[in-house]
């Protein structure tokens, strides 16, 4: 980062992530794969120290994001083919220490937000191959949160922050690919058009408590609250009409949800610690509503790593692999197009982090 020498304290990582993805039909009992691809969100985060009790910070990292990538022949292309949301967060915050033992920090997020969504349109009523149907489209939203350390004791300490909802109101375009032949008419009821859609992204709360068993040992418990019930449901509004309609509404209707997660980091000498962890998350996402762009599972995560530190340099490298469970669709989402793709989803997501922190 070429801004990053006004800052005292500096940390810069990137993390690997490999994802597989299954589904077995209820219908006709075939596996399909979903493409497996490779994604590597990355994060800075600096601090400035004003002075012994004031500090300015600001953070840069993907809070959300997802991507699927199904065969364009596969039983639901007609409800996806592919689907990607990429999110970056620029947090400009400030700290406070109201006491040595309590600190407080305010910030503002301004989050980028960028989404595309594919699926194939069903043309076989009126004797042609499949058409395609695309919508890109991009926007900012704003938010802010708020952060509270309070040091019970030396060996204790407890912290919580909490993120604001942030509306993204992306604006892009629809376009449509017709198969060779397809009439004029049709093709004028499918017109390539501007567009936009509204996306309600989460407020979070986080809880958090640490404590020091020895001197070596410290162990972290932790909890999340994420208020999805903002997301009820995802409204397209197009400038031109597409099929007669100016707007196409999928209900969602997710629900809020909870996840936990527990840690440890243990020096086994003045220069190497090794830390690990296991998180669980409940999945959101109802049985009504659940579609493959999105396999919303409870999840299952297990890490491990192992931190170098030198004289001022840190260095950490980690592994960690996040397993979804089963979750079988039975809904009629996307029956009204062609197919529900009804059946039994799967999920496995590996990561590899590295991260490299410097303080002066």
């Amino acid at each position: 980062m070429c801004f990053g020498f006004l800052f005292s304290d500096k940390l810069l990582g990137t993390v690997l992530l490999k994802d597989s993805r299954s589904f077995k039909s209820r219908t006709t009992g075939e596996n399909t794969d979903a493409e497996s691809n490779l994604h590597y969100p990355s994060t800075f985060f600096g601090v400035y120290h004003i002075n012994e009790k004031a500090s300015m910070g600001l953070g840069i990292f993907s809070p959300f994001g997802l991507k699927s990538e199904w065969p364009s022949d596969w039983e639901g292309r007609y409800i996806t083919t592919s689907s990607e949301l990429k999110t970056f967060n620029f947090n400009p915050n400030i700290a406070y220490k109201f006491a040595d033992n309590f600190n407080v920090s305010v910030g503002v997020d301004l989050l980028y937000g960028d989404a595309e969504l594919n699926q194939n349109i069903n043309f076989s009523q009126l004797g042609f191959s499949d058409g395609y149907q695309s919508f890109k489209g991009d926007a900012f939203g704003y938010g802010f949160n708020v952060g509270l350390l309070y040091q019970v004791s030396d060996d204790l300490s407890l912290g919580a922050s909490y993120r604001s909802k942030i509306s993204l109101n992306l604006d892009g375009k629809s376009e449509f690919t017709f198969p060779q032949g397809t009439p004029g008419f049709l093709q004028a009821n499918l017109p390539n058009t501007s567009g936009e859609v509204s996306i309600d992204l989460p407020p979070q709360l986080d809880l958090g408590l640490a404590y020091k068993f020895t001197s070596e040992l410290i162990m972290e418990v932790g909890c999340k609250w994420e208020g999805w019930s903002t997301y009820k449901d995802l409204t397209f509004q197009f400038t031109q009409p597409i099929n007669g309609a100016t707007s196409v509404t999928q209900p969602k209707n997710w629900e809020d949800s909870w996840s936990f997660n527990i840690g440890a980091k243990y020096d086994f000498s003045p220069t190497y610690s090794v830390v690990g962890g296991y998180f669980h998350a409940w999945s959101a996402i109802p049985d009504e509503t659940i579609e493959p762009s999105v396999i919303g599972a409870d999840r299952n995560s297990f890490s491990i790593g192992l931190i170098k530190s030198f004289k001022r340099l840190e260095v950490a490298v980690s592994y960690a692999v996040e397993i979804l469970e089963d979750r079988t669709k039975n809904n009629i989402v996307g029956l009204e197009t062609g197919s529900a793709a009804n059946g039994e989803y799967s999920q496995t997501i590996h990561m590899l982090g590295l991260s490299l922190s410097y303080s002066f």
